[in-house]
């Protein structure tokens, strides 16, 4: 009977912990975007660009190479850049 109710105890207490793990605010973990090295204009244009593109997602990578490329304000805080493609006869 003992071994039942730690078994429970022993559950209950892996459970909570995974909750309060789950619960914790991202905003905590998250680094402040002032002090990255992609916002140091200390560093040069490609150690900030490389910063930059290794921290962004694949559908923020993929997004940034079409014709309508959006802002976005996760990383940075650009506008969105339409792409104008403008034929000038000459090629």
């Amino acid at each position: 009977m003992r071994s039942g109710i730690k078994q429970i105890v022993e559950c209950i207490a892996v459970c909570i912990g995974v909750f309060l793990i789950a619960s914790t605010p991202r905003g905590a973990i998250a680094q402040d975007a002032a002090n990255l090295p992609y916002m140091n204009p200390e560093l040069s244009p490609e150690q900030r660009a490389i910063d930059l593109v290794h921290r962004m997602t694949l559908e923020e990578k993929a997004t940034q190479m079409q014709n309508n490329a959006s802002g976005n304000g996760r990383l940075y805080s650009w506008p969105a850049l339409p792409w104008v493609w403008k034929d000038d006869g000459q090629r």
